[in-house]
């Protein structure tokens, strides 16, 4: 006779043999958290089991159902982001750490049963709220599941000197960068879908709906912008770590910003907003310094067995060159889509895009000006190797920020315009400052150092006297403040700074060879200016000057 057994004793042994250890959580969090997470997806079944009977919506049981489910969902997703962040937190600190925080199952099954809920209660509620919270609820459960089974931030314990040709996995950053961009893709191409679908249906009985504006599912855009925003922010942190500068890493850093870049300015079209657009610019501007970044690890820079001390000069150069053609770009496109203006104002997207266009062009010049500066000082830093002040180096990094003190030149001329002209008096500083660092002759590198604080005061006097002329001039009127500021402010406080080091001087006259000029600087702009706070300046400073 056949031992035949009940389904559920094969249930109840299925059930014995599972692991629950794995995925039930064992701190007090996470147990409030799946606690609040079972509710939710219970009201959410509940609520879709009645609308599948033919409960209607504005029913008072239907509606507690309906309140019940969100806020379960909210109170377990406040309790799970807690956990996530601080998880994350902890593991960009410890950057070399091997393994996961924490055990990556309980985490996953509450956000699995958060989803779960909030696909069941979009259903049944056919409210709007639902794709909002499941593209949020997604980025935390990709970030989760980045942090517990991704590499480190970066495995390097030296950077500065580690030569490696060893196979480098991709840090769980860069992991979850990419995730990020896949759900900003997909969730921008799931809501233009539906929204086609709805423009299809209306033929021929809701003709009205041909009429409606473009999806606008509640807070939906605002995760959105959030998680391309995060894009944005780990595509910068990648370009300068590490394990993320070889090919490989740095295509799949410019295949995210590019994916996100491009979504923001489908969204930015659908349904306009400046924000967005920024964005979607600055992300694209991102991918196309990045894809100077790939050719240089590929055909420039044998990154793996180079390092990273001496790969980061190189980078930076090439850097300014990528960031002089994005900049270049988004000029020219500002004037090409003058087109789209009417009576002076933007009635297209790319009418609209004018100014944003034209103000990232003045974000990447700054972006410029900081690597300016970081290739100019790199040789002071510890470890950096000796042989970056070579001819070919000093006209490569020198032609790097000419170009791109080209754009912030022509536009401060021709439109008057003060903030571009200081960005091109900063990148004329750092040029000088690049030449006299790095060059060739150790002999010139020597002199310019020992009298630097004297060749700087000097320097202060003849700029005030540019910034007096310039002034008089229609065109060269937008370079006189920033000139002024150099001469009367920041140029005198570098020279002074030089002075009090704890290195002794190479010669006795320097301090007051530093010091006589700026009294003279200062006294010249307190005559023509009527200013007699600088004139009390410069009587202090010669009387150090003579008391030295």
């Amino acid at each position: 006779m056949m031992n035949l057994h009940h389904p559920s004793d094969s249930l109840g042994l299925l059930a014995a043999q599972f692991d629950w250890a794995g995925y039930w959580p064992t701190a007090w969090l996470q147990q409030t958290a799946f606690g609040a997470a079972a509710l939710s997806l219970l009201t959410a079944m509940l609520l879709f089991v009645a609308r599948r009977g033919g409960a209607q919506t504005t029913s008072k049981p239907v509606g507690i159902l309906g309140y019940a489910c969100l806020f379960f969902g909210v109170a377990a997703t406040s309790l799970i982001v807690t956990h996530v962040i601080t998880e994350a937190v902890v593991r960009m600190i410890q950057l070399y750490s091997a393994g996961p925080v924490a055990a990556a199952p309980p985490v996953t099954a509450i956000l699995c049963v958060l989803l779960l809920a909030c696909v069941l209660g979009g259903r049944a509620s056919r409210t709007n709220l639902a794709p909002g919270w499941f593209l949020a609820i997604s980025a935390l459960l990709a970030l989760h599941l980045s942090v517990s089974y991704g590499a480190p931030a970066t495995t390097l314990r030296n950077p500065a000197t580690l030569v490696t040709r060893d196979a480098v996995p991709m840090p769980w950053t860069l992991w979850f960068q990419l995730a990020l961009a896949v759900l900003v893709t997909v969730g921008a191409v799931v809501q233009d879908q539906v929204f086609r679908r709805r423009r299809a249906a209306a033929w021929p009985d809701r003709l009205d709906l041909l009429l409606t504006r473009y999806l606008d599912w509640p807070g939906f855009s605002t995760v959105e912008a959030v998680l391309a925003a995060g894009v944005l922010v780990l595509g910068v942190y990648h370009v300068v770590l590490a394990d993320t500068q070889a090919v490989w890493p740095a295509g799949v850093n410019g295949l995210a910003a590019l994916a996100a870049g491009l979504t923001c300015l489908f969204m930015a079209y659908r349904r306009w907003n400046g924000n967005t657009a920024m964005l979607g610019m600055t992300l694209l501007s991102l991918s196309l310094v990045l894809v100077a970044i790939t050719f240089a690890g590929a055909f420039l820079i044998d990154v793996p067995a180079t390092a990273y001390a001496r790969r980061m000069p190189a980078l930076l150069n090439v850097m300014l060159y990528a960031l002089w053609i994005v900049v270049a770009l988004w000029l020219w496109l500002g004037v090409f889509w003058d087109q789209q203006l009417l009576n002076g104002r933007g009635w297209t997207t790319t009418g609209k895009m004018i100014p944003y266009a034209n103000s990232l062009a003045l974000y990447l010049l700054l972006i410029g000006v900081i690597c300016a500066f970081q290739m100019t000082i790199w040789t002071v830093n510890p470890g950096a190797p000796a042989d970056q002040s070579s001819l070919g180096r000093l006209i490569i990094g020198g032609g790097g920020i000419f170009v791109l003190m080209i754009p912030a030149l022509r536009i401060g001329i021709a439109k008057q315009n003060v903030a571009f002209a200081s960005v091109a008096c900063v990148l004329v500083a750092a040029l000088f400052a690049y030449l006299a660092l790095r060059w060739p002759q150790p002999g010139v590198r020597g002199f310019l150092k020992q009298y630097a604080p004297v060749l700087i005061g000097v320097a202060c006097l003849f700029l005030l006297l540019i910034a007096e002329a310039l002034d008089r001039k229609a065109t060269g009127r937008a370079f006189a403040t920033p000139i002024w500021f150099l001469s009367l402010l920041f140029l005198p406080v570098l020279a002074i700074s030089s002075l009090m080091t704890t290195n002794r001087l190479a010669e006795s006259w320097i301090q007051a060879g530093t010091l006589l000029p700026l009294a003279v600087t200062y006294t010249v702009a307190g005559l023509r200016e009527h200013r007699r706070s600088f004139v009390v300046l410069a009587a202090v400073l010669l009387v150090a000057a003579f008391s030295t």
